[in-house]
Parts: structure tokens; C-alpha cells; sequence
């Protein structure tokens, strides 16, 4: 059965999906929706190939908030230069097709260190022995947090105790 995925927001429709018809990618939550232009946003603010996503707001979008209630100052820093801004980080590849990353504010903290579970998780799956891996804080006494990673084995390697 091949299941289709998307992304959505509360405060919007869904604006990336595998509409009926379009082939479908794994891993990839499809192309950007009819009415919808979403960029990737680097650091610097310019369009790039994995970064936030953001809807372009060069047009009237239907099925987008109008303001966070009660929240001005949350409503400018989510529309500013043009764009509505989801915090959640994307990759797009040459076809077009979008892959979710991970949030840009997912980080925790580790005895005062600040850890990204997306470069952690990267880092897992450099190992051939690893077909998946998430990594989450995981409450400590001590350290307030410790990264705890939940790892699938790549076909062919059985699971044993170090």
C-alpha cells in the first residue's frame, strides 16, 4: 500500500502533499500544494536547497492565519520579509519533492551544552549498521537532559549487546 504524506500547520491547510496521481517518494512529503509557494530559507535569508520552510506571501493565500490572537508581536516575527515562517526545517530535491528535517528550534540542553538532534541523528546514520535513527533528551538528575537515540538496523545485522 503506498501511503502518501504531507505537511500541514494549525494555522494554515496543508501546503506540502502528494496530491492523487503524482508519483510518490519515500521519506518525501511531496511538492508544494496548488496555491502554495514555499521557499527554503538558509541563514543568510536567501532560497537554498535545505533550510526553513516559508510560505511566500507574494500572494494572497487562502487557508493561512490572518494574525497569532492576542500576539502581535509573534504575528511579525512569523510573517516577516514576505514569508510566513513554520520554524521547521526542510530539503528539496532536483525534482521539487520535499523532505522534512526536523525543527529549527529542537534543541536541548546537556550539561550546558546545546544539542541538535538532526546532526546527532546524522551522525548515526553515517554507521552502515543504522537504517534510521531519532535521538531525544531524556530527563537527568544531574544534566537536566542526556540524548537518548532510538536506532532500526540496516538489513543483515543482528541486534546484540556491546
Amino acid at each position: 500500500m503506498t501511503i502518501p504524506d504531507g505537511f500541514g500547520q494549525t494555522g494554515t491547510t496543508a501546503r506540502v502533499g502528494n496530491s492523487p496521481g503524482q508519483a510518490v517518494k519515500p521519506g518525501s512529503m511531496g511538492q508544494p500544494l496548488p496555491g502554495y509557494r514555499i521557499d527554503l530559507l538558509g541563514g543568510s535569508g536567501q532560497p537554498t536547497q535545505e533550510g526553513e520552510m516559508c510560505l511566500v506571501l507574494d500572494l494572497h493565500v487562502l487557508g493561512l492565519m490572518l494574525a497569532c490572537e492576542d500576539d502581535p508581536a509573534k504575528t511579525v516575527d512569523l510573517m516577516r520579509s514576505g514569508f510566513h515562517r513554520t520554524g521547521d526545517i526542510a530539503f528539496c530535491d532536483a525534482d521539487g519533492y520535499i523532505t522534512y528535517v526536523g525543527r529549527a528550534d529542537d534543541g536541548f540542553k546537556a550539561s550546558d551544552w546545546r544539542i541538535s538532534p538532526f546532526e546527532s541523528e546524522s551522525v548515526l546514520m553515517e554507521h552502515p549498521a543504522v537504517a534510521e535513527a531519532a535521538v531525544v533528551p531524556s530527563p537527568d538528575p544531574v544534566r537536566f537532559a542526556v540524548p537518548k537515540a532510538f536506532v532500526v538496523l540496516a538489513g543483515g545485522y543482528t541486534p546484540r549487546r556491546a
